[in-house]
Formats: structure tokens, C-alpha cells, sequence
């Protein structure tokens, strides 16, 4: 094929993938960008199936096709859920392909804001379900992302706490800041953020997920982020570079050494360090290097721990929280399906706990 030809194609291919169209909802009244065009993408309705693994990673970016992989809508309990595979959205997403998952529940608490979570190492949307749909039920748009999340930072940077801060903001822009990591601006984090929003807003009109994003990027005010492990380190990076409506970190933030913290978690941060809350198992083997990067964010150090077990919601309006209870695995007890407790009625132990990290408890 002629080099002349491939750029047309190329040119056709993502010209075929944006148009530009309107919010649903008109909440904001914002111009928004919608993308897969006519045909592109495959929508499905209410089904009890659950989303298939779809991997098209190693294929040639121009070649992925839209529609390569099915969506899924499954509804449960008053919630419903999206699986649909990163590469839907953006055929130049070509690595770590596991399905987004996004939840929705009808009604008339819908709180017009939208929860991003970002998981921990190895992990994937779908080994939170549980989580991702209690915030849905308390009106919460949800988007459980798929992200490049295979490598544990501390094996990157190690008791350099100087390198924390470029591979985070490489991991979310996909701009050159380090030569640790090469992820690419299709594979960051804000671009996978914005590409579902714009699949959502296109493929289940009339729900408000437009209202999350503006032009190409996302609407951080209107956006609060929770993250387990490696996922909850991007959210306050991202809230240290824009100010968003919350920050949620479950056993996190992990960057640091010996030495201390990462540098980049003290000094300013675009959002009001009162909008960050943690919560961390007492035998994390993590535990001490969580409450560092609690103090250096500013939420107040070991001083102002507050015992979830012993303490009702609204756990004393504290940004600090720690847990005791019995589990096999401390550190992923605090977020992940198949290692958090649950009551003998099958509710989820941390439930409460976990509305507070989404901001219902306070409502801010």
C-alpha cells in the first residue's frame, strides 16, 4: 500500500470516530463531543450475560475496529451496567483492553455527579463491582476505569522521591515525562476518562453522563475520584492538578521510601485538602507509609485517626479513617469484592464507609 493511501485511511478512520453534538441533559449547557460515528459501535440492550475478556492489544492502531468487541448492559438491584471494551472508544487504544465498566441507577436522587474509580495493581474494573454499584445507588454516576495499572510504582522509583511525580503525570497525560514508563496520550488515564464519557453520553443518551466532559476533557468539577492502592496515588494526583468535587483513597497513597513521602505530595494542590478522605486497614503492611502521604497531603496526620468500627457515620466528619476487622487480605480487604467482609445479610461491612469516600457522608 502506498504511503499516500495509509494516511488517507488513517485520516478516514478518525474522521469516522468524532462528531460534535450536545449534553443530553443540557446539565451543564455545555458543547460537548461525541464519538463512534453511525454504525461504528455496538450497543446492546438489558441482558443477563456478562461482559466477555476482549483483548486486542498488539494489533495496528488503524485496524482495530469499532465494534470488535460487544457491548453489555446488564441491570441488577435497581442498577444498571456498562461493560464496554477502551478500544470502543478510541481505536488508538490498543493495550490493557479489559472492560470499563459504568453504573447507573434511575431515580430521583440522582446527585449529577459523576465517581471515577481507579483500581489497584493488576487489577480490573470488574473486582469491584460492589463498590462501584452502592455509589450508584446513591445517585452517583459511576465509571470504573481500565487503565495501564500492571506495575507497582515502588518498582519503578523505588526511595527516589523525586520520580513519583513524573510517572503519575505520564500515567494521566501520556506526555513524555520520564523515561520509566512510555505510555502513550490514547493509553492515559484522562484520555480512556474522556473517550468512555463521550461512548457513554453517545450509546445511552438521555442519562447525564455528557454532562461529565467538555470539548475532549474531562469536567474535574463536576467529578470525584476514588482509588485502591496504585489507583487511589493517580486520584490525588489528579485532584493536585485539578480541582475536582472529591478524593477517595483506599489504602493509598503508597508513593514513598525510606526517606519518607514522595515529593509531590506536599505543597499545593488544586483541590481543597478538605475534600480528600482515606481509609486504611491497621494491618496493612502499608500502614505507616499510608499515614505519611495523609500527613504530607495535609488531611492531619496520626493525631486524628478516626476508628470506623468504633465510630458511627458520620465518623466525626474526619478526612481519616482505619478499620480493624477480620480479613484474610488487610490491604485489599478495604475495597476489592472478593476480599472485603460482609455482614451476615451479605451487605458489604464498609458500606458506610464507603458512601463517606464518595462525599454522601457529608454531602459536599
Amino acid at each position: 500500500m502506498s504511503r499516500q493511501a495509509l494516511v488517507c485511511l488513517c485520516f478516514l478512520a478518525l474522521s469516522a470516530c468524532t462528531t460534535v453534538t450536545t449534553s443530553s441533559t443540557g446539565y451543564p449547557p455545555t458543547d460537548t463531543t461525541s464519538a463512534c460515528g453511525t454504525g461504528s459501535c455496538v450497543d446492546v440492550g438489558i441482558s443477563d450475560v456478562t461482559a466477555p475478556d476482549t483483548q486486542v492489544q498488539d494489533v495496528a492502531a488503524g485496524d482495530i475496529k469499532l465494534d470488535s468487541a460487544p457491548a453489555e448492559t446488564v441491570s441488577s438491584g435497581g442498577v444498571e451496567m456498562y461493560s464496554f471494551a477502551p478500544s470502543m472508544t478510541d481505536p488508538f487504544i490498543t493495550a490493557f483492553n479489559e472492560p470499563h465498566l459504568a453504573f447507573y441507577a434511575a431515580g430521583s436522587n440522582i446527585q449529577h455527579k459523576l465517581v471515577v474509580f481507579l483500581g489497584g495493581v493488576g487489577t480490573k474494573p470488574s473486582d469491584y463491582k460492589e463498590f462501584c454499584k452502592d455509589a450508584a445507588l446513591q445517585g452517583y454516576h459511576v465509571l470504573a476505569l481500565s487503565y495501564p495499572n500492571d506495575i507497582a510504582l515502588s518498582d519503578l522509583c523505588g526511595d527516589n522521591l523525586s520520580c513519583y511525580d513524573v510517572v503519575r503525570q505520564e500515567y494521566l497525560d501520556g506526555v513524555d515525562h520520564t523515561d520509566k514508563i512510555d505510555i502513550s496520550k490514547y493509553n492515559s488515564i484522562s484520555n480512556r476518562i474522556t473517550k468512555a464519557l463521550i461512548w457513554l453520553d453517545k450509546y445511552h443518551t438521555g442519562k447525564g453522563w455528557g454532562d461529565f466532559f467538555f470539548g475532549m476533557s474531562p469536567n474535574w468539577s463536576y467529578i470525584g475520584l476514588v482509588g485502591h492502592s496504585l489507583g487511589g496515588g493517580h486520584a490525588a494526583m489528579i485532584a493536585k492538578l485539578y480541582k475536582v468535587r472529591r478524593v477517595g483513597l483506599m489504602a493509598a497513597v503508597l508513593d514513598g521510601g525510606k526517606a519518607g513521602s514522595a515529593d509531590w505530595l506536599s505543597g499545593s494542590h488544586a483541590t481543597d485538602v478538605n475534600a480528600y478522605v482515606g481509609f486504611v486497614h491497621k494491618q496493612d503492611p502499608n500502614y505507616n507509609l499510608v499515614l505519611g502521604s495523609w500527613t504530607a497531603l495535609g488531611m492531619g496526620g496520626s493525631a486524628n485517626l478516626v476508628d470506623a468500627d468504633a465510630t458511627p457515620p458520620p465518623y466525626l466528619n474526619d478526612q481519616e479513617l482505619t478499620t480493624a476487622a477480620l480479613v484474610a487480605d488487610p490491604h485489599g480487604g478495604v475495597a476489592l469484592d472478593a476480599a472485603t467482609p460482609h455482614e451476615a445479610d451479605g451487605t458489604p461491612k464498609f458500606r458506610a464507609v464507603w458512601q463517606h469516600l464518595v462525599g454522601k457522608v457529608p454531602s459536599l
